[in-house]
Order: structure tokens, then sequence, then C-alpha cells
């Protein structure tokens, strides 16, 4: 299951794609851009999840 680092609710795996906001990391139950960049902050549907870059399947889309 994968988890919002910030909210701590499960992100929905329904077969959605997320777009890729940028590279972060968590301290403190907030996110910064700051090393060590091991989390992403992703968006889908105008709402914004922070988890951890180990959690996600990496697919690229031709724009």
């Amino acid at each position: 299951m994968v988890v919002d680092r910030v909210t701590g609710n499960p992100v929905s795996q329904n077969g959605a794609s997320y777009a890729l906001d940028r590279f972060v990391s968590v301290a403190d139950g907030w996110y910064f851009e700051r090393p060590a960049f091991d989390h992403a902050l992703i968006e889908r549907d105008g709402k914004e999840f922070v988890v951890s870059i180990e959690q996600l399947k990496w697919q690229l889309v031709e724009l």
C-alpha cells in the first residue's frame, strides 16, 4: 500500500496515473525542497501527495 507521507492516508493505486511535480524530502510531517530528495510530490485531479520514491512505478509518457 502506498501512503501519503504528510497525511498518512493511502494513495489510490487502481490503475491511476499521477504527474510528478518534483522530488522532495520529508521532515517533521511536511515536505521540503532539499536533499535527500527521496520522496516525490505527485499530483492527480488537483490533489497533491508525497510518497517515497521506492514505492513508485515509473512510466514515461510522450508529450
